[in-house]
């Protein structure tokens, strides 16, 4: 079975919350785990707004963030799904939530 991660379901499981058990038996189960290559800004990102407000050190913010990239298998190109989610987007729905379940439909993915 191919799956998916977002940063949220990163998150989860990084910080061991209510969800985090969900998330990890879906990577457990998976032979592969994909995700757009928009996961590593997101991920590193969200880590830096940790550091910025003095909740976590640099050197666990990095680990956090290398720990949560190497969820994931294979990184999709924003190039090869940027469309799709355009054209979902069109359908009123927020198009970079779409980034991430669109590799799903095309690698029959769990997300």
């Amino acid at each position: 079975m191919t799956g998916s991660i977002d940063v949220c379901g990163a998150m989860e499981i990084l910080f061991q919350k209510e969800k985090a058990d969900k998330f990890s038996k879906v990577l457990q189960e998976s032979t592969l785990i994909v995700a757009p290559d928009l996961y590593i800004s997101e991920l590193t990102n969200t880590f830096w707004k940790y550091y910025r407000a003095n909740i976590l050190a640099k050197d666990e913010c990095t680990q956090y963030i290398e720990d949560g990239i190497n969820y994931v298998d294979k990184f999709i190109d924003g190039k090869e799904i940027w469309q799709e989610a355009f054209s979902e987007g069109i359908n009123n729905r927020v198009v970079w939530k779409l980034q991430f379940p669109r590799p799903l439909p095309l690698k029959n993915a769990v997300l």
